[in-house]
């Protein structure tokens, strides 16, 4: 099974971190078109669409961690604040800037080291 990457390339060689375990939830990036109606003043008061700049994507994934290495990459990988390149188990890639992402604790008592975790990123390609 192809496994979730982050190429980082701000040291001027690719360094490539793989995911433990790949994200439970994935959202793709999406186009989101900006309109502003204006309405002509004729007598027959026509309308008019002027198409403004897309908005900016953005793509969010969501999975578990299981271990303590693996969460403590995993912030590591996200704490970085420039460009990033995803890769997604199908072979898809995106650079992306990481916009937000949280840990929610889910302790059990054979691994205190569960969590839930949620990344949103920006899309700069």
């Amino acid at each position: 099974m192809a496994k979730w990457t982050i190429t980082d390339s701000s040291t001027g060689s690719a360094v490539v971190w793989t995911f433990p375990v790949n994200p439970n939830e994935f959202s793709p990036p999406e186009r989101k078109a900006t309109f502003k109606k204006q309405t002509v003043l004729s007598p027959t008061g026509g309308t008019v669409l002027f198409q403004g700049q897309d908005s900016v994507p953005k793509m969010k994934f969501s999975g578990i961690v299981n271990a303590e290495t693996f969460y403590n990459e995993l912030r590591e990988q996200l704490d970085k604040w420039y460009t990033l390149v995803v890769t997604d188990d199908q072979g898809s890639y995106w650079d992306v800037v990481i916009e937000a992402y949280s840990f929610k604790r889910k302790r059990t008592a054979l691994n205190q080291w569960r969590y839930d975790y949620e990344v949103s990123a920006i899309v700069v390609t």
